[in-house]
């Protein structure tokens, strides 16, 4: 019985990790994950759309592309957990 609790908080800890949430408001778009996330101003988004795969070949990609109109505001704000 202990064997099988500890499995199951083993599995529920590592399915958490896991889940990518996302918040979209008037503002903004955000992304939370288990170690934090980041938030993108709707005014630094210069344009959202599929992600196509130049290879005539491949499938296209299931995500969606962002191009930031000014990266650097977004490079700066990211923080690391580690300082």
């Amino acid at each position: 019985m202990f064997v099988a609790a500890v499995v199951y908080t083993l599995t529920l800890h590592f399915y958490r990790r896991s889940i990518i949430k996302f918040t979209i408001t008037n503002t903004h778009f955000q992304q939370h994950t288990y170690k934090g996330g980041w938030v993108l101003q709707w005014r630094n988004i210069g344009n959202l759309g599929r992600c196509i795969s130049k290879d005539p070949t491949a499938e296209p990609l299931p995500w969606i592309g962002i191009k930031l109109s000014e990266p650097d505001r977004f490079i700066n704000s990211i923080s690391s957990c580690d300082q």
